[in-house]
């Protein structure tokens, strides 16, 4: 990431956060925190209302995917069901 984008990244930038699976999208700001010269990102301002509304708990992990044309994060933590294979009789 170049050096423009981190530094607005510092800022805070809004981004908004999809939940397909509950058709839900969130606004939150997304933020860079330089610590020992490395970036970390965390979310800001929504990042209360997204938290609660996902049952989020202490230590579960968020997977995100950026979506670069939509330019949106898409939540990837949902259960992955398996159909059971049916064996006519």
């Amino acid at each position: 990431m170049d050096e423009a984008m981190v530094s607005k990244l510092q800022e805070g930038v809004k981004v908004n956060v999809v939940d397909f699976i509950e058709a839900d999208e969130y606004t939150v700001t997304l933020k860079c925190l330089i610590i020992d010269n490395n970036p970390r990102y965390v979310f800001g301002e929504g990042w209360s209302t997204m938290k609660w509304s996902l049952d989020l708990k202490e230590g579960q992990q968020l997977k995100l995917y950026w979506d670069v044309e939509d330019k949106k994060f898409f939540i990837l933590n949902f259960c992955y069901q398996t159909i059971p294979l049916m064996i006519p009789v």
